[in-house]
C-alpha cells in the first residue's frame, strides 16, 4: 500500500511539474500571456509559464527578452539634485545643470537656488547677521525668518 501512495505522490509530481495551471506564485494565466521573471521572460502555454532566458535582460512592459543591453536609470525625469553647490534637473535620464547657487543655499526640493532664507546652519541665540538685505535673528540655534532692511543700514552688532 504504501509503494502505491509513494509512486501516485511521485506521477503528481512530475505532472504538476510539466504544465499545471499554477506558476510558482499561484497564479494562472492566459496563453500568450508574457511577463519577466527576474532577468528572464515567461510566456504562457496551455495555463502555465514557462521560462525563456534572456541574454540581455527581461523588458518590464513587453515581457520579451531584451535584444540590446538596458540602459539604466539614472534619474526621474521632472527631479532636482545639487552636486557640487550646482542645482540639476533630470532630463530624459540624464543631469542637466539649471544654475549655480551660492554656498549651502541649493535647495533640491524647492527645485531653486533658495535666495530668501540664510542657510538652516546652527547658530548661537540672541545674534544677529545681515545678507541679502534682511536682519536675521538666532532664535532656538535657528535663524528665524528675517525682516527687510537696507543692506545700508542693517547692523548685526545692535540688531537694527
Amino acid at each position: 500500500m504504501r509503494k502505491k501512495l509513494f509512486l501516485a505522490l511521485i506521477a503528481l509530481t512530475a505532472c504538476c511539474g510539466y504544465g499545471c495551471a499554477e506558476d510558482e506564485g499561484g497564479a494562472t494565466c492566459t496563453d500568450g500571456e508574457r511577463r519577466c521573471y527576474g532577468e528572464h521572460s515567461q510566456v504562457c502555454k496551455d495555463g502555465a509559464y514557462t521560462t525563456e532566458k534572456c541574454t540581455m535582460g527581461c523588458d518590464a512592459v513587453s515581457g520579451k527578452c531584451n535584444t540590446s543591453p538596458a540602459t539604466p536609470e539614472i534619474c526621474d525625469d521632472g527631479k532636482f539634485q545639487c552636486a557640487d553647490g550646482k542645482l540639476e534637473k533630470c532630463v530624459s535620464n540624464a543631469w542637466v545643470k539649471q544654475e549655480e547657487c551660492p554656498a549651502d543655499r541649493c535647495d533640491a526640493t524647492a527645485g531653486k537656488c533658495n535666495t530668501d532664507n540664510p542657510p538652516a546652519d546652527k547658530c548661537t541665540n540672541d545674534t544677529f547677521k545681515c545678507e541679502n538685505e534682511k536682519l536675521y535673528k538666532c532664535e532656538n540655534e535657528s535663524w528665524n525668518a528675517g525682516t527687510a532692511c537696507p543692506a545700508a543700514k542693517c547692523n548685526a552688532d545692535t540688531g537694527v
